[in-house]
């Protein structure tokens, strides 16, 4: 789900601004990528801890 939320948002920025949108449509995606940023580290596994000893 983060992936996909921050995959969106990097693609929404592009698509913004290849279709010359207004500025105003750019605050959606000030939302949207901080909160892939916490969906991701939340649902990150550590894997780190298996081989620390």
């Amino acid at each position: 789900m983060a992936v996909m939320l921050f995959s969106l948002t990097i693609f929404g920025t592009l698509s913004f601004s290849i279709e010359e949108a207004e500025a105003v449509e750019f605050f959606q995606l000030l939302f949207w990528f901080p909160v892939s940023l916490i969906l991701y580290k939340a649902a990150k596994t550590d894997f780190k801890n298996i081989f620390n000893k």
